[in-house]
């Protein structure tokens, strides 16, 4: 079973939402996100991982600033007999990443602090 933490978040589907998880994970010390699997810990599976995985690539690319494909490993997994997602997110260099059509500022740019990922301060975004 699954559990959220500092290093682990689980997204029941792929949603854009996922954006600002990945962003901080980069901005802080890193970690996996599980697609496919609900909050609760339980394996839900996804119908089109293949279509996933290139949506989820598109995001990375083009809905985050710098870019973080190098900083980033996407693969698939079966778990119960059901398909995931595991996207490694490394601490990565050249910090801060932010939401592309946000820009650099706190409502683009996220941090993880325990199990969440939250906006940086006003103070913190003017780097």
């Amino acid at each position: 079973m699954f559990v959220e933490n500092e290093f682990t978040e689980l997204e029941r589907q792929l949603t854009p939402k996922i954006k600002k998880d990945i962003i901080a994970f980069a901005n802080s010390k890193g970690g996996t996100i599980y697609i496919g699997v609900n909050d609760d810990g339980t394996v839900r599976g996804l119908k089109n991982v293949g279509e996933d995985i290139e949506a989820l690539s598109g995001m990375i690319r083009d809905g985050i600033k710098s870019d973080l494909s190098l900083y980033t490993s996407i693969q698939t997994c079966k778990y119960e007999d059901k398909d995931i997602i595991v996207l490694k997110v490394m601490n990565a260099p050249n910090k801060p990443y932010y939401l592309a059509d946000k820009g650099l500022k706190s409502t683009g740019v996220f941090f993880r602090h325990g199990n969440v990922s939250a906006p940086a301060s006003d103070e913190s975004s003017e780097l």
